[in-house]
């Protein structure tokens, strides 16, 4: 696993303070049940699927269904990586290539969305899921609690 530095002429800063992305999506999309261990809830987000993620050979398979996705026509992402890191943004060809690394820089813990926010992943490490609001994987299920 590399670092953020490792990435550096890829990626622009958007914020330098974490809790800065409650502010770049919309405040209905966010948990607010403490129970639960998510960012977003996924109940007020439609469509939703949601499919393991975090197995071995999944780097390969995820970045060919990301590139078959939705996400693939967007020109850019933005993501959460870390508390004491900042918020992020590259090219969505760029992350889609690179997903794995970032997401392991996250802890397996982030949001990503389209910088016009149409699409919207949540990679949970307590669940080992990949939360969406478009389709991904063939089969991926329509997600529900």
């Amino acid at each position: 696993m590399s670092n953020l530095n490792s990435h550096i002429t890829n990626i622009q800063v958007v914020s330098f303070y974490y809790w800065e992305f409650k502010n770049l999506l919309s405040q209905d999309l966010f948990n607010s049940d403490k129970s639960i261990k998510r960012f977003l809830n996924w109940e007020v987000i439609n469509p939703k699927f949601s499919f393991w993620y975090n197995y071995v050979g999944c780097e390969d398979e995820i970045k060919n269904y990301l590139l078959k996705s939705p996400l693939a026509k967007k020109e850019r992402i933005i993501m959460t990586i870390a508390a004491d890191k900042p918020i992020i943004s590259m090219k969505t060809s760029y992350f889609i290539e690179n997903w794995y690394d970032f997401i392991s820089m996250a802890n397996h813990l982030c949001i990503v969305w389209s910088d016009d926010k149409e699409c919207i992943m949540e990679f949970n490490y307590y669940e080992d899921r990949l939360f969406s609001n478009f389709g991904i994987k063939t089969g991926s299920r329509i997600y529900n609690d």
